[in-house]
């Protein structure tokens, strides 16, 4: 309860608890929209490249090839981010209700 906060150890449980509280929620969102921003723009370069490049009739260079294979693969990686983003946000709300803070996932951060 409110009163029993002195029971949990989280240092000894979770080794990289007192790094991890300086960690404000609101960085981190704020970089993932950066991320899906970026991301964002450069799949609508790829487009235009890729569609420039078969307007011209020519065959995707090695490059082109490469921008692809990165692009799927960061999209996997973002989502797999939002996902733990996502998963972050709850726990640090359900922390925040468990030792009696208002605010959800803000009291956490």
């Amino acid at each position: 309860g409110k009163g029993e906060r002195d029971n949990l150890d989280l240092s000894k449980d979770i080794p990289n608890c007192s790094e991890a509280s300086r960690i404000l929620i609101s960085d981190v969102e704020g970089s993932f929209i950066s991320l899906d921003s970026s991301m964002k723009i450069c799949k609508t370069e790829y487009s235009k490249l890729k569609s420039e490049q078969q307007t011209l009739e020519q065959p995707f260079t090695p490059g082109t090839i490469r921008l692809g294979h990165f692009i799927k693969s960061a999209g996997l990686a973002l989502e797999s981010l939002q996902i733990s983003r996502d998963k972050t946000k709850v726990a640090c709300k359900e922390l925040a209700d468990y030792v009696g803070e208002d605010g959800g996932e803000r009291a956490a951060t």
